[in-house]
């Protein structure tokens, strides 16, 4: 009995450490839907039941949608539902997460003893995710911001005869030099902000214009490695200054810590 016990305990630790996932469409799901706690007392109960039926429980909706009485029971069904996910969701507030970008070295700084990095996170970058049902693509999609990015935090430190003989790793026989590498930041999961409710409250009876959301995470920067990507990493990955966005980039090979920042400020 004491040995289930403590097996119990083991695995519910592990869990709450356990990482949350946001290149994940259902985990973006699950962010958008803790973003209406704020507001969904705001809606009325049809149009929040009619709107989570549409876009959460699409399966269902297909099958009722042509019988009134059906629709009906699952309208009210699926008011309480979301009702229960959005409480559910918030557990998702203090967990931790990871993304990684891509960005650039430059020429060595043989003072300073360093490469500078090209792009890193500013206070104005923000970082797209997807949901599937809830929150979508494009112009609606998850968006997180920092509240404790750091510029200075914006080279990669080296001594000179070690950084030599990194350069001339990354060296083609052309002779160019692949000066790619990640960026990965791990954070927690800060605050979720309050999402509008108005694509809810314009989800008419006849289930038109029943909108996804569009949400806002701020999370908290706590540490940054500085990735080897060997070569990986299309440009796409590069933070984007200009549209003010750093898409995420998944590693398909193992990778190599050339350096962290721990204990981000």
């Amino acid at each position: 009995m004491i040995k289930k016990m403590i097996v119990g305990t083991l695995i519910f630790s592990v869990s709450l450490l356990a990482e949350v996932d946001l290149s994940k469409s259902e985990n973006v799901d699950k962010i958008g839907l803790a973003s209406l706690k704020e507001n969904i007392e705001q809606v009325d109960k049809r149009f929040a039941g009619r709107w989570y039926l549409k876009n959460g429980k699409s399966s269902t909706y297909k099958s009722v949608k042509n019988d009134e009485f059906e629709l009906e029971d699952a309208v009210n069904i699926s008011y309480q539902e979301l009702l229960n996910e959005i409480k559910k969701n918030q557990s998702f507030i203090g967990k931790t997460s990871s993304f990684m970008v891509m960005t650039k070295f430059d020429k060595y700084d043989f003072e300073g003893k360093f490469f500078p990095l090209e792009n890193i996170l500013t206070n104005d970058i923000t970082v797209p995710r997807y949901g599937k049902h809830i929150v979508g693509n494009a112009g609606y999609h998850l968006k997180i911001k920092f509240d404790n990015t750091n510029a200075m935090h914006n080279r990669l430190p080296f001594l000179k005869d070690k950084a030599k003989a990194f350069l001339k790793s990354r060296k083609y026989s052309s002779g160019t030099v692949n000066r790619t590498i990640g960026l990965k930041y791990y954070y927690t999961i800060k605050t979720i902000l309050p999402s509008s409710v108005d694509g809810i409250n314009s989800c008419k009876e006849n289930f038109e214009d029943c909108n996804i959301l569009k949400t806002v995470l701020i999370g908290h920067i706590n540490k940054i490695e500085i990735i080897d990507t060997k070569g990986e990493g299309a440009r796409s990955t590069l933070i984007n200054k200009r549209k003010k966005e750093a898409r995420g980039y998944t590693m398909r090979k193992n990778h190599t810590v050339l350096y962290t920042y721990p204990e981000y400020k």
